[in-house]
């Protein structure tokens, strides 16, 4: 150009006639905002923290951008030309087709799309993003995606709901322990909650000396050999939770074959330094830190339950026996006082010195008797005392 610039044209030539002699017609454009437009377009698709993609009417792949291969992990001529359907399951592809079918049939834009995809190296993304279709003359030619990865945000409002769904279990539960008298009705309730928060638990209750399940709930049934499997045998030896991860069950696990795919978590009951139990959870997602923590509080909370349960139902029979003990203190005391009246009668066959002697003694056990009714009457009344200490409780309860 006469000011120094330099300027890109396109040019186009054809044959003509001019005057009536052949000539050639040159038309030239000034195409450098044209090409300033396209290069600023490329880097800013390139540049997108958006993935964009850009497909034919049949799914295959025409053109990606950096972002795409950044998250899927595919280079960009590992998929132009490849069809969709390779990079999604059968049921999330079909879910796929609907769409674009649907803005193919529409001829709109369609919003606020969710997708879940494999990246190349097996790992599960979530994406969000609009797909708008590619319109020609009136017709559809292809579509136009974009969207962003919003695998780590959806990861996250997923953990809320299910830490919110896991402390609304923990206060279910926790207004049983609170109230509740029986082992079973505590277990039977612990299962139901909990089993609502995973794929499934179970709870067992142990005699750890003698290597036997004393109670258990959540498993139709249960075989001694469970306490050897190896991630509860190692709860139990250093009482703390054991996690094993979908993948990581050893082979020699008693419940391998039904767990292999879950994810299990094994929190030994334990409280003052003993061990009452084991609670096991599986699931089919993977339980975050907090959820451990909350779930470990609640294992202890339940352990606390069991053994204040367990210590009640001591009390009570000491009670009852007690009460026993009282009642047969008073007939031992009347079972007494008749042979000594027989003997007292018997002194009378014998000589003066004699019947002294015999009526001594009896006078000595007499005392003793009146000693052990004084302590009948005190025990009678911590009896009574006791009796409604229980009726006051049975009230409250």
């Amino acid at each position: 150009m006469p000011d120094g610039r330099e300027v890109f044209v396109e040019v186009s030539a054809s044959y003509i006639t001019y005057k009536g002699r052949p000539a050639i017609l040159l038309v030239i454009r000034n195409v450098t905002e044209k090409l300033e437009m396209e290069k600023r377009y490329r880097e800013f698709f390139e540049n997108t923290l958006d993935m964009i993609i850009v497909t034919d009417l049949k799914g295959n792949f025409v053109e990606v951008n950096r972002e795409f291969e950044r998250i899927s992990g595919y280079r960009k001529e590992e998929v132009i030309g490849k069809n969709f359907r390779e990079f999604f399951s059968e049921d999330e592809a079909e879910n796929v087709f609907r769409m674009y079918n649907k803005a193919f049939k529409e001829k709109r834009p369609l919003y606020g799309l969710e997708f879940r995809f494999k990246t190349k190296y097996g790992v599960e993304k979530v994406v969000e993003g609009n797909v708008r279709p590619l319109v020609k003359n009136g017709k559809v030619t292809g579509f136009l995606a974009n969207f962003k990865d919003v695998t780590e945000r959806k990861r996250l409002e997923e953990e809320l709901l299910r830490t919110n769904k896991l402390l609304r279990t923990i206060n279910a539960i926790n207004e049983v322990i609170v109230r509740v008298k029986s082992l079973d009705e505590l277990l039977t309730t612990v299962i139901r909650e909990v089993s609502s928060y995973c794929t499934f638990a179970w709870i067992a209750l142990i005699d750890k000396e003698e290597e036997r399940i004393v109670k258990s709930f959540g498993m139709e049934s249960f075989d001694e050999k469970l306490l050897n499997g190896v991630c509860v045998a190692e709860a139990l030896k250093n009482q703390r939770t054991v996690i094993k991860l979908a993948g990581e069950h050893p082979k020699n696990c008693v419940n391998w074959a039904e767990h292999e795919k879950l994810n299990a978590y094994i929190f030994p009951l334990t409280h003052r330094n003993r061990v009452l139990g084991i609670l096991a959870i599986y699931s089919d997602f993977r339980i975050s830190e907090e959820e451990i923590r909350l779930l470990q509080t609640l294992a202890d909370d339940v352990a606390f339950a069991i053994d204040a349960i367990r210590l009640e139902r001591a009390r009570q029979e000491s009670l009852r026996q007690i009460e026993k003990n009282i009642e047969q203190f008073a007939i031992l005391v009347d079972k007494i006082r008749n042979p000594l009246a027989v003997i007292t009668g018997f002194a009378d066959l014998f000589g003066n010195m004699e019947k002294d002697k015999i009526l001594e003694q009896v006078r000595k056990i007499e005392e003793i008797i009146e000693q052990l009714e004084a302590g009948w009457l005190e025990s009678e009344d911590v009896r009574r005392l006791l009796r409604g200490f229980r009726d006051e409780e049975d009230t409250a309860g």
